[in-house]
């Protein structure tokens, strides 16, 4: 069994796809997931898993939510290796966390023009799947973060460098014990 961690893009998000933790725990138990744990309510969730079975959880766990409450979000999966990989890839080093924001990719993004969209105080590198993001004054109004699915032509989920770090513990300390 290894330890995975499945960002499930846009549920509790400004009141839309509206899940409780506990709820979205018990589906995923019974769809066979083990060690299921949540962390804050933006649908982050830790959970062990055989390779073979975990490649599966997005399909498998989206039209379990599809069924139970009508929710069927975008999930993305790494692995422990994944998740260390994209934190020390970061380009931002020294910066504060919570203004580093991470994207994951569902693909390899098409050609894009960022022009007109980033803001001054804004920062941005692409790797491989990461769309990495240093946004000092927040994302709240940041036309790029609105519109970055749209101008990179492919779906994304995002998480700040706090969150990331914290999750990256979790995991640790789990595959510890």
């Amino acid at each position: 069994m290894n330890t995975y961690l499945a960002l499930f893009r846009g549920i509790n998000v400004g009141g839309h796809n509206r899940i409780p933790m506990k709820e979205l725990r018990e589906i995923i138990e019974a769809c066979g997931y083990r060690d299921v744990e949540t962390y804050i309510q933006s649908g982050n969730v830790l959970f062990s898993s055989a390779p073979t079975k975990a490649k599966e959880f997005p399909g498998e766990v989206a039209a379990a939510l599809q069924k139970h409450c009508g929710l069927e979000p975008e999930i993305f999966v790494l692995g422990t290796q994944e998740l260390d990989q994209a934190i020390e890839a970061n380009p931002f080093r020294g910066v504060e966390p919570s203004s580093l924001h991470f994207y994951f990719l569902s693909d390899d993004p098409q050609e894009f023009d960022l022009s007109g969209v980033i803001s001054p105080s804004e920062q941005f590198e692409l790797m491989g799947k990461v769309f990495y993001l240093h946004a000092p004054d927040g994302i709240g109004r940041s036309k790029l973060v609105a519109r970055l699915e749209k101008l990179l032509g492919v779906l994304a989920t995002g998480r700040n460098g706090k969150t990331l770090l914290a999750l990256q513990k979790k995991i640790r300390s789990k595959t510890l014990s």
